[in-house]
């Protein structure tokens, strides 16, 4: 994981809620996965508060996965094909073994493309 990427999420562990804002919602969950909204104005640097707030540093394992479409954005699992095809960015940690990935759609978000989904 890139040293920018970790400092952010610490530092983001103690920045003001996103919902706050709406730039993101929770829209289900199921065990260690949560599904997550993002509205289209959401940026990079939202999707990396809402795994901060969400999984933060309690949570040994944790997945979350964003969307933008609201018509499409899985509320449950399993999502369907389109739900699958649509995800905007995918977030998972297991503190255990060390993990931490963060996955984009890169023609959403800009990447390096050693993280594109």
């Amino acid at each position: 994981m890139k040293l920018a990427f970790k400092a952010m999420l610490i530092a983001s562990l103690a920045a003001a809620p996103a919902w706050a804002d709406g730039s993101w919602n929770q829209v289900g969950s199921q065990g260690v996965v949560h599904l997550v909204q993002l509205s289209e104005s959401a940026t990079s640097d939202d999707v990396r508060i809402a795994v901060a707030e969400t999984c933060g540093m309690k949570k040994p394992i944790c997945k979350v996965i964003f969307w933008r479409a609201p018509d499409v954005a899985a509320s449950k699992l399993p999502m369907t094909d389109d739900q699958a095809a649509t995800i905007a960015a995918d977030w998972s940690q297991n503190t255990n073994t060390g993990h931490r990935q963060m996955l984009w759609d890169c023609t959403t978000f800009e990447s390096d493309g050693d993280d594109c989904l």
